[in-house]
């Protein structure tokens, strides 16, 4: 529940008499807690996965930048932010990135101290958030919901071009569309009605 922080002090080991070498500040990590009004923050503005995967993995990532948690930070935001069946459902799809993958390992069940004064620790710590934050992001269900798709109707004062733009973002969310399979003539025959 202390996320990490990134300080420079005065090396101890520079000043007079020491080598070149020696660089006069060291980097150090330190854990910097955050506060409970950020979780409650976090949790209330946190969709649910099956509806917005894209969106849960980018506040996550927008956490994991701000505060480089560690693996009980992250065991306890996934915990927080996320049920109980969307968390099993991010381990198997991290187990599956994890198998697909050359080299990568899936998320740790065990804390496996990270090192993050150190140039392994730190690039093995963000391959695995890397490769957290990819599972959240194929754990969205494209569920069509052709209700939410059909409300989406130009107001009277809008301009054509912004209805196109806003019915798009509708089929991208609800519309069980991706940006990669997005279907110009369905979104056409739903635009033109």
């Amino acid at each position: 529940m202390f996320p990490m922080k990134l300080d420079y002090i005065p090396n101890p080991r520079a000043g007079p008499g020491a080598p070149p070498e020696v660089p006069a500040v060291t980097a150090v990590m330190r854990h910097e807690p955050w506060k409970q009004g950020d979780l409650i923050m976090w949790q209330s503005k946190m969709p649910r996965l099956r509806d917005d995967a894209e969106k849960c993995a980018q506040m996550l990532s927008g956490i994991v930048t701000d505060y480089t948690p560690n693996w009980s930070d992250m065991k306890t935001l996934l915990r927080e932010l996320f049920q109980m069946d969307e968390r099993d459902k991010i381990f198997q799809k991290d187990r599956e990135i994890a198998q697909r993958g050359q080299g990568l390992n899936p998320w740790p069940t065990e804390d496996p101290n990270w090192n993050l004064a150190t140039t392994d620790g730190m690039q093995t710590y963000r391959a695995a958030i890397g490769q957290l934050l990819e599972a959240v992001r194929q754990c969205g269900e494209r569920v069509t919901n052709w209700t939410k798709v059909l409300e989406c109707r130009q107001k009277p004062d809008e301009r054509l071009s912004d209805y196109w733009t806003r019915l798009k973002a509708t089929l991208l969310k609800y519309g069980g569309m991706t940006r990669e399979n997005f279907q110009e003539p369905l979104a056409i025959s739903v635009f033109v009605e």
